[in-house]
């Protein structure tokens, strides 16, 4: 089966974008994880529910600050965190399919090198 040169560009690059994101889905993953860390030991009503329980017992917690919000703002700060970290895993599993399919279409048109 023979490609155009067109073709043969586009899965070039499909390859080094495939191949490229191995390292920037590590660095997204680590970004993300140092950031839910910073935001534990940092800022702990941000992130930490059972900090903002126990200052809401201590009533350490200004009064003009809802306890509902301080209740719940942890909670949506780690949710953001967990569907960010989420997105990232589903993106390093269609890529790893990408590479998948373009080695099967390399095996196909006989062009077994890597780019």
């Amino acid at each position: 089966m023979d490609l155009s040169e067109q073709e043969v560009r586009f899965l070039a690059n499909r390859t080094r974008l495939a191949n490229a994101w191995r390292y920037v889905g590590v660095v997204l993953l680590f970004g993300v994880a140092s950031l839910a860390g910073a935001l534990f030991w940092f800022v702990p009503l941000l992130a930490n529910p059972f900090t903002v329980l126990t200052r809401l017992q201590d009533d350490s917690i200004p009064q003009s600050t809802m306890a509902l919000s301080t209740a719940l703002l942890p909670i949506v700060v780690l949710t953001c965190l967990f569907l960010a970290m989420a997105i990232v895993l589903f993106v390093f599993a269609a890529f790893a399919n990408e590479r998948t399919y373009l080695s099967i279409v390399q095996k196909v048109t006989g062009d077994v090198r890597r780019r």
